[in-house]
């Protein structure tokens, strides 16, 4: 589960931008006022710091922990996401997949 909260951060962080995260939020009824820009810093460096710190605590407790241990499947797991973001970056990232073509 840190994984995907880690991946969610990076996402709306650095792809999608908190400020359109910010705009959809506002559209909603909610209003941020002066933590807005506060809560962009949180949303680009923080979070994403803090879950990444659990998610090598996590790893750290299976690695020392006795008998069987599931760091191989942490490490597969591990190894999906990275290909999945290879496979984006190489692949979809200039593509036309005519999702969301009217906020471009």
């Amino acid at each position: 589960m840190p994984s995907c909260a880690l991946l969610s951060c990076i996402a709306v962080g650095w792809f999608i931008t908190p400020d359109k995260m910010i705009n959809e939020l506002e559209a909603e009824g909610n209003n941020f006022g002066i933590f807005k820009n506060f809560i962009k810093f949180m949303v680009k460096f923080i979070v994403p710091a803090l879950i990444l710190l659990v998610q090598v605590f996590g790893i750290i407790d299976i690695i020392s922990s006795k008998g069987f241990n599931g760091l191989g499947v942490v490490l597969v797991g591990f190894a999906i996401i990275a290909v999945l973001i290879a496979v984006y970056f190489i692949w979809l990232k200039n593509s036309e997949t005519g999702t969301n073509a009217d906020e471009v």
